[in-house]
């Protein structure tokens, strides 16, 4: 019974829901420290059993939208439909709407047959995102530039729902937890106290007890003598000679 009411929950789900269903799921995760593409998420906010299911399902559409597409036949049939109330009575015959027809799918070719579909939906309820006239005919060139705009709404898109499903769930520590790593902490910095020298034990250097004289040395003994009575000696001394 859970597993039929959770398919008709992804079955049921509209794009207004999704979208706010991605937005608040990714505003919930966390970059993993040190590795910047890796995301983590609390158990408790992380995604449910039926949102899971709903992002896997909106990736694989995603997907599927942004694969590039080659085949000219489904590219035109899209065209050709987008075209229809375009269409005036002087380009009504067969060879102006096939020549037209082409210049427009040569303009999208490659790019993605949902980026294609996405535009023209834009362009029919007239919220398209560069600005154009949608009363009038669009260029090839237009076209082509709306249906690239749109595909950085879709690949942002796809990105942050691969970041949901991939991001790592993880139980935050209880008090208890935390207070163990604390007292781990504690431990470990009065170990390191115990282990550091102290100021006092340092060894201490002896002065050396002989060395070099420097000019106070020499001085000193000088210091307290009379000199004038040296200089009257010196003058007497010079006399007799």
């Amino acid at each position: 019974m859970g597993t039929v009411n959770q398919t008709r929950a992804v079955a049921t789900i509209s794009p207004a829901q999704l979208e706010e269903t991605i937005t608040v799921l990714h505003g919930r995760l966390a970059e993993v420290e040190g590795q910047p593409n890796r995301y983590c998420v609390p158990r408790a906010l992380a995604a449910t059993t039926v949102e899971r299911r709903q992002l896997s399902a909106a990736c694989a559409h995603l997907e599927a939208r942004l694969e590039p597409c080659h085949d000219k036949l489904l590219i035109e049939a899209v065209i050709s439909q987008f075209l229809i109330p375009y269409d005036t009575a002087r380009e009504s015959d067969a060879v102006s709407t096939e020549t037209r027809n082409e210049r427009f799918v040569n303009a999208v070719l490659g790019q993605p047959l949902g980026a294609i579909q996405a535009a023209v939906e834009r362009f029919d309820s007239a919220s398209t995102i560069l600005p154009v006239s949608v009363s009038f005919r669009p260029k090839p060139a237009e076209f082509a530039a709306e249906v690239k705009a749109g595909l950085t709404s879709l690949r942002k898109k796809l990105v942050h729902v691969r970041r949901i499903l991939a991001a790592e769930v993880y139980d935050p520590p209880t008090a208890e937890q935390r207070a163990e790593v604390e007292k781990a902490r504690q431990a470990a910095a009065e170990y390191l106290t115990r282990r550091m020298p102290q100021a006092d034990a340092r060894p201490v250097l002896a002065e050396p007890e002989e060395g070099p004289r420097t000019g106070s040395d020499i001085v000193a003994p000088l210091k307290g003598l009379d000199v004038s009575h040296l200089m009257a000696n010196l003058d007497r001394k010079r006399v007799l000679a």
